[in-house]
C-alpha cells in the first residue's frame, strides 16, 4: 500500500498503516516487570515510613503539660493539680497529673496520653500512698 500525497506543510498521513498501532510497550505486560515494579513501590513506602517514625518530632510528646494538666482537671471538677509528671510505661508515653480536691484526703492520679490527649485511666491515691509533693499554684 502507498501512503497518500503529503499534506500542505510537509506532514504525512499516518492513517494509510491498515492496522491499528499500539504504543504499549509489551515490556509493561510482563509477570517480571509488574513484580519489579511492586517491590519498588514497596520499598519506597517502607522507606519513607522508616523516616517518618525515625524523625525526632514523631518521637516527642505532642501535648503539653499544661494541655494535660487542663484535660485533668476537666475530669476532676474543682480540683488544683499538685503536679504532672511526663512518665514512659509499657512504650507509651503519657502525663501522670495528681488532683487534689479540697475537703478530700484522697487524691486522684489522671494518666493523658502524651500524643493524643485522651484520657488512659484514673486513679484514686490514699494520703499513706502518695507522697509529699507541694500544692501547684496556679
Amino acid at each position: 500500500m502507498v501512503p497518500p500525497p503529503a499534506r500542505a506543510g510537509g506532514i504525512g498521513y499516518l492513517t494509510w498503516v491498515s492496522t491499528p498501532v499500539r504504543f504499549a510497550n509489551p515490556m509493561t505486560r510482563s509477570p517480571v516487570f509488574r513484580r519489579m515494579a511492586c517491590l519498588l513501590a514497596m520499598a519506597t513506602a517502607l522507606t519513607s515510613f522508616a523516616a517518618q517514625a525515625a524523625s525526632p518530632a514523631h518521637r516527642r510528646h505532642t501535648i503539653s503539660q499544661a494541655q494535660a494538666e487542663r484535660i485533668a482537671l476537666g475530669k476532676i471538677p474543682g480540683g488544683r493539680v499538685r503536679s504532672a509528671q511526663l512518665q514512659t510505661a509499657k512504650g507509651q508515653r503519657f502525663w501522670a497529673v495528681d488532683v487534689i480536691q479540697p475537703g478530700r484526703t484522697n487524691a486522684r492520679e489522671v494518666h493523658v496520653d502524651a500524643r493524643t490527649g485522651k484520657i488512659l485511666t484514673l486513679q484514686t491515691e490514699r494520703p499513706e500512698d502518695q507522697a509529699e509533693e507541694p500544692l501547684k499554684n496556679h
